[in-house]
């Protein structure tokens, strides 16, 4: 009996000196703005959009300060957004996020410049298309859930600086989201549907033991029935 017990005790000695990452948790938006090609030289900050008509594209800029997030990556990111169609069409869509590539100003971005005076080498955004996450769903009011784990552990690990997200609609979306003020094109603001990042760590050492612990047990038992 006594042998039986060293084992599992030995492994959890182990790993308990190791170090625990953060417990899940919930980001709000830092800031938010949005992009117009049919007033490329105006910014619109407090707004957040994924329009695409000819004539009328508007793409969405999101941030989220990352600072003080373990210099690692996490199991899981969710970038959550609730918005509805503006017309209130009901097709199919999709939204596409990547991250930016150029620092900016929020509050001075436009269709045609990161910030005052410093324009985007592409009007409309500077961003890896390599790292993408997207979503597609029937236009309506609600919540829209993207799984950004690539890009967020991407800005976690040091591959990429952390400039934020650009929000993408493909043609015939009419999107508009609440902004991280809460605030929604023509609508009411509401604080509780403002965008959320939802970070899930890789569970910690102690954590993985215990569980590899609680298996054996099982197995054990189940050998014994």
């Amino acid at each position: 009996m006594k042998s039986r017990l060293l084992a599992p005790l030995a492994v959890l000695a182990l790993f308990a000196g190791l170090p625990a990452l953060s417990p899940a948790q919930s980001l709000s938006a830092s800031s938010s703005s949005r992009l117009l090609d049919f007033f490329p030289s105006n910014p619109d900050p407090n707004s957040l959009s994924t329009f695409t008509f000819s004539g009328n594209n508007q793409r969405g800029l999101l941030f989220f300060d990352l600072t003080g997030q373990p210099s690692g990556p996490v199991a899981n990111a969710t970038l959550r957004l609730n918005g509805r169609p503006f017309q209130g069409g009901t097709s199919t869509t999709t939204v596409n996020a990547n991250p930016l590539t150029r620092a900016l100003v929020s509050s001075q971005a436009t269709w045609l410049s990161a910030s005052s005076g410093n324009p985007w080498t592409t009007a409309g955004g500077d961003f890896n298309n390599a790292l993408n996450a997207s979503v597609t769903f029937a236009q309506g009011p609600g919540w829209i859930e993207l799984n950004v784990t690539n890009i967020v552990n991407a800005w976690l690990t040091g591959a990429q600086t952390n400039h934020g997200f650009i929000l993408r609609g493909v043609n015939g979306n009419e999107m508009v989201f609440h902004s991280h003020t809460g605030s929604i094109v023509s609508g009411a603001t509401n604080v509780a549907l403002a965008p959320q990042l939802n970070l899930t760590p890789i569970p910690e050492p102690m954590t993985m033991a215990v569980l590899a612990l609680g298996a054996v047990a099982a197995l054990r038992k189940k050998r014994k029935a």
